[in-house]
């Protein structure tokens, strides 16, 4: 059998992902897992060793990704359990500016106060 084989930096630019994103795929511990992304194939007897990834994988994995695009919306089960998308919530204060973030109930409280804000002049 005449088995195609590419390794990381070819994989790399076919998908247009970096290798570590590549590696966040395969970890099941990492927000990016894919349980679908194929697993590579040792090239040498060393578990750091060589690796590659048949290409006729990589092809049904993106087969199998183009298909699950078309299908409606999956079901909030099936979801990954570490999106929180859903759960996002606007920290009080800014931790990198040090300032505190407007929230749309202060705004809502300024226009209905009747509270008017000047520029400032420069």
């Amino acid at each position: 059998m005449n088995t195609l084989l590419i390794r990381m930096r070819e994989l790399s630019k076919m998908l247009n992902y970096g290798e570590s994103t590549l590696y966040d795929k395969m970890n099941p511990k990492s927000l990016y897992y894919d349980p679908d992304f194929p697993r590579p194939i040792a090239l040498s007897s060393s578990p750091r060793g060589a690796k590659a990834w048949r290409i006729s994988s990589i092809e049904a994995w993106l087969e199998l990704r183009a298909q699950k695009s078309l299908t409606p919306s999956e079901s909030s089960s099936s979801r990954n359990p570490h999106d929180n998308r859903d759960k996002f919530e606007i920290p009080p204060q800014s931790k990198t500016l040090g300032m505190p973030v407007v929230s749309e109930k202060t705004i809502r409280n300024k226009e209905t106060s009747g509270a008017t804000t000047q520029k400032p002049t420069i």
